[in-house]
Parts: C-alpha cells; sequence; structure tokens
C-alpha cells in the first residue's frame, strides 16, 4: 500500500537539485562549490534511506523490492543513458562529435558506471538493494556493523587504487577493470548514507508539527557546515573524491540534517494566494523535488546548462567577465528549459497511457 506522499521530503529534494544544476554552473565562486559538494549527493541518500523506514520497504520480500527498484531506478537509468547517446549521435551527424565519446557513452551505461551525472541512479539502485539485503540477512545492530566496516573497507580501496597501476596489466584492461568496481564503491557510499537516514528518520518523524526548537536546530547546522566545510577542501562523490572520510561524512550529514530539518519546520500555508511570491516559490521548489530523476539526468547530459550559457552570451557576450550575474542568469535559463522539458516528459508520458489504455 502507498503512504502518503510527504512535502517536506519534495521540498529538501527541490533544494538538493537546485543545488546540483548551480554546482554545475562553471561561474560559480570556489567557496559555494565547496559547500554545495560537500553534502548535495549525500542528502539524496539519506533521504532515500529515510523513505525507505517510512515506506517500510523492509517489510517487503526481496523479489519485490528488486522489481520497484528496476522500475523506479534502472528504466529512467536506460532510458536517459540512451537519449544522451543519441542525443552525441546527432551533433556527430553536425560534425561537432566523434565516435569515441559514444563508444565511451555506450561502455559507461552498460557498465553502470554511469554518463557524467547518470552515475546516481546505478549507485542508489544499488545502494538501496545493497542496504536491504543486509537488513534482511542481519539484527539491525549487526548490520550496522557490518555496513560501517563494509564502508571502511570501501574507503580503503579507494584510496589505494592508485596500487593498480603499478601492476602488469594492460592499460586497456585495467581501464574496463577500473570502472565497474568505482559502481561498486559508490553504491557502498550510498548505502552506508542510505542506512544512516533510515536509522535516524524517526528523530524527524517524532514530531508532526513544526517546532522552533527544530528550527533553531536545521539553522545552527546549516551555518555550521557553511563555515567548516572548507576543512574537507573539494570533494565529489562523483568522481570519488572523499577527501578526509569522518569528515566528508560529518559534513554530509550535517548539510543533509540542516535541510531536511528546515524544510520540515518551515511551512508556507495553503490558505496563501496562489500569487504569494512565497508560495510560488515553495511550490515551485516541491515541483521540482518531485522531478528529480529528469533534472539530474538532463541539465549535463542533454546539454541544458550548455545551450543556456550560449543562449546568455550571443545576446551578452560581456556577461562572462561577470561571474555573479552570469550564474544567476544562467541557472534561471536552465530552470526555465527543465522546467519545459519536464512538462514535455509529462505529456509524452500521459499520451503513452492513453494508447496503452486503448
Amino acid at each position: 500500500m502507498e503512504r502518503k506522499r510527504l512535502e517536506y521530503f519534495d521540498l529538501a529534494k527541490g533544494i538538493g537539485i537546485l543545488l546540483v544544476i548551480l554546482g554545475h554552473i562553471t561561474y560559480i565562486s570556489q567557496p559555494l562549490r565547496i559547500w554545495i559538494f560537500s553534502f548535495h549527493m549525500p542528502l539524496f541518500f539519506i533521504i532515500s534511506g529515510m523513505l525507505i523506514h517510512y515506506k517500510r520497504e523492509d517489510s517487503l520480500n526481496f523479489r519485490a523490492i528488486l522489481k520497484r527498484k528496476t522500475k523506479k531506478l534502472l528504466i529512467p537509468y536506460l532510458f536517459f543513458s540512451i537519449l544522451t547517446i543519441i542525443a552525441d549521435i546527432f551533433l556527430l551527424l553536425l560534425q561537432v562529435g566523434n565516435w569515441e565519446k559514444i563508444w565511451q557513452s555506450c561502455f559507461y551505461t552498460f557498465s553502470f558506471y554511469g554518463i557524467s551525472t547518470l552515475w546516481f541512479l546505478p549507485a542508489l539502485f544499488f545502494g538501496e538493494n545493497l542496504f536491504l539485503f543486509i537488513l534482511k540477512k542481519f539484527s539491525k545492530l549487526q548490520a550496522i556493523f557490518f555496513i560501517f566496516f563494509l564502508t571502511i573497507f570501501c574507503y580503503f580501496c579507494i584510496i589505494n587504487m592508485q596500487r593498480l597501476y603499478v601492476l602488469p596489466i594492460n592499460p586497456v584492461l585495467l581501464y574496463y577493470i577500473q570502472h565497474p568496481l568505482f559502481v561498486v564503491f559508490k553504491g557502498v557510499i550510498a548505502m552506508s548514507y542510505i542506512a544512516i537516514g533510515y536509522v535516524s528518520y524517526p528523530f524527524f518523524s517524532s514530531s508532526h508539527s513544526t517546532s522552533l526548537k527544530n528550527l533553531g536546530l536545521g539553522i545552527i547546522f546549516l551555518l555550521c557546515s557553511i563555515l567548516l566545510c572548507p576543512l574537507n577542501g573539494n570533494a565529489d562523490l562523483g568522481h570519488l573524491l572523499l577527501n578526509n572520510l569522518s569528515l566528508y561524512y560529518f559534513f554530509g550529514v550535517l548539510g543533509s540534517f540542516s535541510i531536511v530539518l528546515l524544510c520540515k519546520n518551515v511551512t508556507v500555508k495553503n490558505e496563501f494566494h496562489p500569487l504569494n511570491p512565497i508560495f510560488m516559490l515553495f511550490q515551485s521548489i516541491k515541483f521540482f523535488g518531485s522531478h528529480t530523476i529528469v533534472l539530474m539526468a538532463t541539465h549535463l547530459n542533454l546539454y541544458i546548462s550548455y545551450i543556456a550559457i550560449r543562449i546568455i552570451l550571443f545576446f551578452s557576450p560581456s556577461m562572462e567577465s561577470h561571474p555573479l550575474p552570469m550564474s544567476f542568469w544562467t541557472f534561471i535559463l536552465i530552470m526555465a528549459l527543465e522546467t519545459a522539458l519536464i512538462i514535455f516528459f509529462e505529456r509524452i508520458q500521459k499520451l503513452y497511457k492513453t494508447y496503452k489504455k486503448h
């Protein structure tokens, strides 16, 4: 039985995906990028763990779980991967692409390494399924210890990956070995954050009304995240650049908890006029939060960000020398293009469902 959709999770995911897109804009400042990358991907994995707890997915049999996750994550992954490859073939026909990139995209797709930001979907798929499998095989306490040691082992493997290069292995073969290993490592890191979300969910669900205490805690977490995140430098889970493991998890949890706490304890009442700017902002963030897969999969892979930048520079070439307004208008234009793309995909899906009924 499907449970009621929780508004604050859509808000949190909406903020998360907006930060992902902002973090990929070339013109933003380095301190802002470091803060965004310190927690933006862990946020999605932690929310995923919370939703597993909320939806009681751990009570389902594993075959049902696997079927559900395949439909929800792997099918969109393959769809958007194929769409990306088609876009690259189109560029090749325009003589601005190359076969090497297309072949690489095919390898990344079928090895589950993922083309660009699409790495997120296999990581989430393997992370969720691995977590639920462990949860079913062990008691909760044993599962926590097992996940902890598996994560430590995974980190040890990551920091020692360069040792592979001293082995007498053909570099081409090493390339094809290395990328599937990266998929496993990302899945394990994702699983560990999913476990954190699962275990911490009772704290967030304990109060059904807004709490000034929790709101204050969220603000403190957010300020600490912003001020202290430079301690771990420029981390990036997509490239398995974690730097200090303890600090990576500390800031991943701190930033994620701050967003979830703020979203749960700041509400906008439905009585507000639909044209009220605050109401419109909240509704927009929830809208993007309910379409995170489309936004994650297209803003780089389908060149939405690149198109937005080219449009701005076409009308205002001098804008490139002003990073702040360039970042702002690039972000606004990306979101406008993505909104149109989401509406287009929704129309196609609606037409497909109508056709299927007939």
